[in-house]
């Protein structure tokens, strides 16, 4: 082979080979890092993407929850939940609640407010107003006292529970009864007794003031 190629071009040969190797190690050693470099710069963004749109998905929730709130307080608010307890107002809603339910008598008794723990309402500056409401009711039938309670429920600032609720049936059936039904006497068939709490939440601002007047 010598001979045929000669020494001078073997040897030529021989180096070429050994540059082109090299050149190709070189070559190899240099874009393997950046090709390597590349596919984690990729990868990287890609993270960083998934990150984002779960990021925004986040936001989204969020604004959705926040959105949701809102309507909640504002539903609240013009409820009166955020007042402060006006006891002329109550009189004039028990009033009203009276002539409209159709009962035949009813004697309400509002005892003083008291703040009840609320950790969710600390944390906001606020206290939990809580008055107990004592009712005595005299109707005709039970409807009516049902209605009663649907419409005090309904007209009342702030939120209203019903604790304790009592019917009983007042008296028996006669002919005396039923004559004076028939004139439109109203005759009270039924008594009950309500006790209801009655929750307002105030800033503990207004009801510092509220206390020094």
């Amino acid at each position: 082979m010598i001979k045929i190629l000669g020494f001078k071009r073997l040897v030529i040969l021989l180096v070429l080979i050994g540059i082109n190797a090299f050149v190709g190690a070189v070559t190899f050693g240099y874009l393997s890092p950046e090709s390597l470099k590349s596919e984690r710069d990729v990868r990287s963004m890609r993270s960083q993407n998934t990150a984002l749109r779960a990021d925004i998905e986040r936001v989204q929730v969020e604004l959705e929850q926040l959105a949701e709130q809102k309507g909640l307080f504002e539903k609240y608010r013009e409820a009166g939940f955020f007042a402060r307890q006006n006891r002329r107002q109550i009189e004039d809603i028990l009033k009203s609640v009276q002539q409209f339910s159709g009962v035949t008598r009813a004697a309400a008794s509002v005892n003083p407010a008291e703040i009840e723990e609320n950790e969710e309402a600390a944390k906001a500056n606020h206290n939990v107003l809580n008055s107990t409401i004592e009712i005595k009711i005299a109707a005709f039938s039970d409807v009516d006292i049902l209605r009663y309670i649907f419409l005090l429920k309904r007209d009342f600032p702030g939120h209203v529970s019903v604790d304790e609720i009592n019917i009983k049936r007042a008296g028996e059936v006669n002919g005396t009864v039923l004559r004076a039904i028939a004139t439109g006497s109203g005759i009270p068939l039924v008594n009950a007794e309500l006790v209801l709490s009655w929750r307002t939440m105030v800033p503990e601002n207004d009801l510092e003031q509220e206390r020094g007047n």
